[in-house]
């Protein structure tokens, strides 16, 4: 799995846990089930709902915002060939 990388951007104490948690289920699913590229952008969307003010993970279920979290990139990859072909190496 590839090392977390983070956009720099500091992450509000309030949000932290949530954070956390939500990271962790996201990069658990992409270790056992996509990759390394998947995992990177997925971080870099919970980053960013993280940051978001107010952030919009300290509302609902965790698991729904772990799951959408992940659609969101696999649909964005799905309707972009060439970031599919970036990201994946479709050929």
């Amino acid at each position: 799995m590839a090392k977390r990388q983070s956009s720099g951007g500091k992450i509000p104490e309030d949000v932290r846990p949530t954070f956390d948690t939500v990271s962790k289920m996201v990069d658990d699913f992409c270790r056992q089930h996509l990759n390394d590229e998947y995992a990177v952008l997925c971080r870099t969307l919970t980053e960013q709902l993280a940051r978001k003010r107010p952030s919009p993970l300290l509302s609902g279920k965790l698991n729904t915002w772990a799951c959408a979290i992940i659609r969101t990139i696999e649909s964005s990859l799905l309707s972009s060939p060439l970031l599919y072909t970036v990201c994946l190496g479709a050929v």
